[in-house]
């Protein structure tokens, strides 16, 4: 079975062959098919880019301040959604599936949290593919880690 696009197979775990391997005429080497991994790569971008539309602009979705963050004073709570509108420090410690759906800022010596979720319509279960808002239902929730 191929594992990745350069390991060898036989020709008959696969649905396209690409080229032959030098090394063992017999062997030849398998290339997943592209359609598969771009319908994914296209899921992927889509969620990112609607957790990024309610993450920058607070629509497309529902944003909860739990009651941590509510009592903060307004102009650290104004610094922190500027700071969230703004984020861009994604990376794969903080953001490992690059769906943008978390992140952190540190006002005044004050964290707060940012977490993107994908419901249901209903909001009762997860959304049955985040990357359609047909189906989807994002919230965004403003928290301090204490919260968590």
């Amino acid at each position: 079975m191929c594992e990745t696009p350069n390991d060898t197979c036989d020709a008959s775990e696969t649905n396209e062959i690409s080229e032959v391997s030098e090394t063992s005429p017999e062997s030849e080497v398998c290339n997943p098919e592209p359609k598969a991994l771009s319908a994914e790569a296209e899921q992927d971008r889509r969620i990112r880019a609607l957790n990024d539309q309610l993450r920058q602009s607070f629509m497309g979705g529902q944003i909860v301040m739990t009651a941590g963050f509510v009592d903060l004073p307004a102009s650290i709570k104004a610094r922190a959604i500027a700071a969230i509108r703004s984020y861009d420090a994604f990376e794969e410690g903080n953001d490992p599936y690059s769906y943008h759906d978390f992140g952190s800022v540190e006002i005044e010596g004050q964290t707060v949290w940012f977490k993107v979720d994908a419901y249901d319509r209903s909001l009762q279960y997860g959304s049955p593919d985040a990357a359609d808002p047909k189906v989807t239902v994002r919230v965004m929730t403003l928290l301090l880690p204490s919260e968590y």
